[in-house]
C-alpha cells in the first residue's frame, strides 16, 4: 500500500508499521475535525489493510515489517517509545478509535478493540515494571479502559451544517464523554 523508495533507487521499498499507524492516526484526526466521512472510510480501510500486512496472531501484536521481505531475519517489535511513540503505543488508541466510529457496521469493530487489549497484554509486564519506556501505550491503557465511549443514536441527536435537509449531515453518534 505504502511504496516509499530511495533515493537513486528503482526499486520500492514496502511500507513499514509506522508508515500505515501514523496515516491511520492522522485520518482520525482529520475526520474529528471535519466530520468528512471519506477520511473516516480511508482510515479503516487502512486499518483493515495493516491487521492482514503485520499481526501476529501468536504474540498479539503488530510486527514493524511484513511479513513477505525474504532479507529479513528477524521481524521485530518495537517495545519503548522514543522522541515519537512506538507503532504499537499509537495502535491501540487507533484501534479503539476505529472501533468506536465503525460501530457495528464494520466486521473489524469486536475484532479491532479485542486487539487493542491483546496490545496492552503483550506489553503489560513492561508497562508494569517500566512505564516510563511506553508512555503512549500508558495513556492508551488509560483510553481502554476509561474513555472513548459510544453514545447510542437513540441518546444523542445532533445535525452539522447549514439548516436546509440537503445542507446537514448527522452527528456520528460516538463521542469521547470526556470532552464534555
Amino acid at each position: 500500500m505504502f511504496f516509499p523508495t530511495r533515493r537513486c533507487s528503482a526499486v520500492p521499498i514496502q511500507g513499514f508499521l509506522e508508515d500505515y499507524v501514523f496515516v491511520i492516526q492522522a485520518l482520525f484526526d482529520l475526520y474529528e475535525a471535519s466530520l468528512d466521512q471519506s477520511w473516516l472510510e480511508w482510515a479503516l480501510q487502512l486499518q483493515h489493510t495493516q491487521d492482514k500486512l503485520f499481526w501476529d496472531p501468536k504474540g498479539f501484536a503488530y510486527f514493524s515489517s511484513e511479513a513477505g521481505d525474504s532479507s529479513l531475519l528477524l521481524r521485530l517489535k518495537d517495545d519503548q517509545d522514543g522522541a515519537e511513540p512506538n507503532a504499537n503505543s499509537v495502535t491501540v488508541t487507533n484501534l479503539l478509535r476505529a472501533a468506536c466510529y465503525s460501530g457495528r457496521t464494520d466486521s473489524g469493530h469486536a475484532e479491532w478493540v479485542e486487539k487493542a487489549g491483546q496490545i496492552l497484554a503483550a506489553f503489560s509486564e513492561r508497562l508494569q515494571k517500566i512505564p516510563l519506556a511506553l508512555p503512549e501505550m500508558a495513556r492508551a491503557t488509560s483510553v481502554f479502559h476509561h474513555t472513548l465511549k459510544q453514545v447510542g443514536p437513540g441518546l444523542l441527536s445532533c445535525a452539522v451544517g447549514p439548516p436546509e435537509p440537503a445542507g446537514t449531515k448527522p452527528l456520528p453518534s460516538v463521542v469521547s464523554l470526556d470532552r464534555w
